[in-house]
């Protein structure tokens, strides 16, 4: 949780996709749970601009609209077994 703002990442990797982030291995973060600041989602929250419900709500949008564009990677099946 940071400033109040518990988001529960459903694990894409779109946003990191989106920034080409070297960190990411698949769809996930290697360093998630030392990743910086500006990788946590309530990082930028202001209580001064939105509440925090219409911060998260912002939030899943633009989450949505980045797996559209930046889809997730696909595993790989080995069909011969």
């Amino acid at each position: 949780m940071v400033n109040g703002i518990k988001f529960d990442c459903w694990g894409c990797g779109a946003c990191c996709r989106a920034i080409a982030c070297t960190f990411l291995d698949g769809n996930r973060c290697r360093i998630y749970a030392k990743r910086p600041d500006i990788c946590r989602v309530g990082y930028s929250f202001d209580p001064e601009v939105m509440t925090a419900q219409q911060y998260l709500d912002l939030t899943r949008d633009v989450c949505k609209q980045l797996e559209e564009l930046y889809p997730p990677k696909a595993t790989v099946v080995d069909c011969k077994s």
